[in-house]
């Protein structure tokens, strides 16, 4: 067998027929059945594995208020704590490799529905947070296949990009969360990699936008619904500079050094400081 994409290889007893196999080679002589019997695994301690590990990521979920897999929101409020959300992707990691050890033998297939519906919980979450670990990455060909038909049939996207604060339906998508703190939370993670993907075009302002994200957070604290309405606005200050006029400026290459001068010229904000500034820069706007 060529390659690494397995770590080991059996020959499933799927309906109890074992027995009815070894009267079979009785036939053989004794090194064409040391042969056979050789080629055989019955993965009674992969079994055990395989149980541990589902154990293990349902008691850790149950752990934090967590029985209900179809919860999708709740789920969200769990993983904003990185480390929980770090410590699910470890467990769910395990169960993966146990499960593709022993699918489709028929002791998988008692795991398989909790499997998806943990499957389903990662994709979304990935979505949610912005977190590429949270993927379909790991998940090898055999379960990746019956995986990818599980979502398909609940309408999720596997390789739709999560949307950006700059979509017109955004706000929308947001809109249809149950919980202010899960809204909060993928506000704020939008915004965060919007920052993350513009701060090398224009470091400046993405920098302006990341101090300003941080002062919601260091001034409201716990105050989810506060710090929702907060980043709301500030979403909207991010998609109005988004629009800005350019002047015949290149907007990556040129507008961040205008934006340089314009704030020296005007001051800290970067407004005008007098009517005839606030006049000259209205022209300028209206030529943009």
């Amino acid at each position: 067998m060529s390659g690494g994409a397995k770590d080991k290889g059996f020959v499933v007893d799927y309906v109890g027929i074992g027995h009815h196999l070894k009267t079979a080679i009785d036939t053989y002589d004794e090194r064409e059945q040391k042969e056979v019997i050789g080629a055989l695994s019955f993965p009674e301690e992969e079994i055990r594995e395989l149980t541990a590990s589902h154990t293990a990521i349902m008691d850790m979920l149950k752990k934090h208020g967590l029985t209900d897999l179809t919860d999708h929101d709740a789920f969200f409020d769990l993983f904003y704590d990185e480390d929980l959300r770090f410590d699910y992707m470890l467990a769910f990691k395990k169960l993966t490799k146990c499960m593709n050890l022993i699918f489709p033998a028929r002791q998988a297939l008692d795991y398989l529905a909790d499997y998806q519906a943990l499957n389903e919980i990662n994709v979304l979450a990935g979505k949610h947070f912005h977190d590429e670990r949270l993927s379909m990455k790991g998940i090898p060909a055999k379960l990746r296949s019956i995986t990818d038909e599980y979502l398909e049939s609940k309408g999720i996207e596997v390789k739709i990009e999560p949307i950006s604060i700059l979509d017109e339906d955004f706000e929308k998508e947001v809109g249809k969360r149950n919980r202010t703190k899960t809204k909060a939370a993928e506000v704020e993670h939008a915004i965060r990699h919007h920052i993350d993907v513009e701060m090398d075009d224009d470091p400046d302002l993405q920098a302006s936008f990341a101090a300003a994200l941080s002062e919601v957070f260091e001034k409201f604290r716990d105050n989810w619904k506060k710090i929702y309405e907060e980043l709301e606005k500030l979403r909207e200050r991010i998609i109005h500079a988004s629009k800005e006029p350019t002047y015949g400026l290149h907007r990556k290459k040129q507008m961040p050094f205008f934006r340089m001068f314009k704030r020296e010229i005007f001051g800290g904000d970067g407004k005008p400081t007098n009517e005839f500034e606030a006049a000259e820069e209205q022209k300028s706007y209206g030529r943009g």
